[in-house]
């Protein structure tokens, strides 16, 4: 996602990464560091899981913090990058804001585990 951040930034965009779910926990490497690392994005660090929470109370903080961070930014498009309950959350708010959406599907290498195919096999 950096070079597409670093390029929109370069072409005069303002850029803001919304981070979430493992990429905040230590337990999967504390990847929040990966995306402050360059310092040309706007960072939002969004808590929304505890130890043990189950995946639908991740989903509903994830719709609800994301959903506050678009009426703050009011952003004119929407990358979701991920194939996880907070990719699905994102979707669900823009489903109800006029942003153009962008959907950026990977399988995701967090710390020290392989996490694929999560949202994307159950959807398809």
């Amino acid at each position: 996602m950096e070079p597409l951040g670093l390029a929109a930034v370069e072409a005069g965009f303002d850029v803001t990464f919304f981070v979430t779910g493992m990429h905040m926990l230590e337990k999967y490497g504390l990847t929040k560091i990966e995306v402050q690392r360059s310092g040309a994005f706007k960072v939002v660090e969004y808590i929304n899981q505890r130890s043990g929470d189950p995946q639908d109370i991740i989903l509903a903080k994830t719709v609800t913090g994301f959903s506050d961070v678009c009426q703050e930014f009011k952003p004119d498009m929407v990358v979701i990058h991920g194939d996880r309950v907070e990719a699905l959350a994102c979707a669900l708010v823009c489903v109800s804001w006029p942003p153009k959406t962008v959907p950026v599907f990977v399988d995701q290498w967090s710390g020290k585990e392989w996490h694929g195919n999560g949202i994307r096999m159950r959807t398809h």
